[in-house]
């Protein structure tokens, strides 16, 4: 629905919608003189109704100036009630304004005809850049951003913990890798840290093996082997790989077992393989259905 306002200063009549005046409150800057009142403590249904306010002095008489010191921050919109107006206020406004020409509020209240004395100057809301005071205290209060030699250096002392914890968390995949090993080896002597036995497969010697029918069980293999650990520094008992092999070469079985697949129990696995320690290992699998002429060792 639309609706009437009226500056109090300069008695400008403005036609505009209610959701346009609760942009701000109510609180709107007059587009002819810059004055800032509240328009919705004084507006009114027809324009015959705002006319009627400025002749009896209702408009002058009523207090609606807002101070500027006291403005909230509100959106910076602006409207312009010419926007609004159909075919014929606009009929009747061209006819009624001359180039230049104002409507001020005497001449307002002689015309006979008051819709042609509506003035479209635009209502605009109050911006934040029209409350200083608000605004540059927001402004002043929010610091410069800077950056010192301090700053630098706990930025760089919190990467190097952040290395350190990822070292830590991953040592024993990085102690794996050779070149690595002995970095990783002087990072957990200074910190203290327990390092996993370094893996040698190519220090392990393959002393003896064999490969023969299962006494008690039908189609079934006994494997035992016999490996020594060359290295100079205890590492884990290894995975040992069985293949098996037909006439031809062709591979007819394998697998890969792990050390208490193979090792005898009571053997202490966490504790490794001491440097020249000799261990036997026995598997029990069962005998493929191609027959079976050759078999080849690995550890890895």
């Amino acid at each position: 629905m639309i609706r009437y306002t009226v500056c109090p200063e300069c008695e400008s009549i403005f036609r505009c919608a209610p959701e346009v005046l609760a942009v701000a409150d109510g609180r709107v800057r007059c587009g002819r003189c810059r004055h800032l009142f509240q328009a919705q403590r004084l507006s009114f249904d027809t324009l015959e109704a705002a006319e009627a306010a400025v002749a009896g002095g209702i408009v002058a008489a009523a207090d609606l100036t807002v101070d500027e010191d006291t403005l909230l921050i509100q959106r910076d919109v602006e409207v312009d009630a010419a926007e609004t107006l159909d075919e014929g206020d606009i009929e009747r406004l061209s006819r009624s304004l001359q180039a230049d020409e104002r409507i001020g509020p005497n001449e307002r209240a002689g015309s006979t005809d008051t819709a042609e004395g509506a003035d479209t100057a635009p209502l605009v809301p109050i911006a934040p850049d029209e409350a200083p005071g608000l605004y540059e205290q927001i402004a002043q209060a929010r610091p410069e951003p800077s950056f010192t030699a301090g700053h630098l250096l706990l930025a760089g002392v919190l990467a190097l913990l952040l290395a350190g914890q990822l070292v830590h968390a991953f040592r024993g995949p990085l102690a794996a890798n050779d070149g690595l090993r002995p970095l990783v080896q002087g990072f957990c002597q200074a910190l203290r840290c327990e390092l996993p036995p370094q893996r040698l497969p190519g220090s392990i010697e393959l002393v003896e093996r064999s490969v023969r029918t299962h006494p008690r069980v039908a189609r079934a293999l006994v494997i035992d082997a016999t490996f020594a650990n060359r290295a100079a520094v205890t590492q884990p008992y290894p995975l040992l790989e069985v293949r098996l092999s037909d006439l031809s070469g062709a591979r007819v079985a394998g697998r890969r077992f792990r050390p208490r697949e193979y090792l005898p129990q009571g053997t202490n696995i966490a504790g490794g393989m001491a440097p020249g320690e000799t261990v036997s290992a026995h598997i029990e699998v069962v005998e493929p259905s191609i027959p079976v002429v050759s078999f080849q060792f690995a550890f890895f």
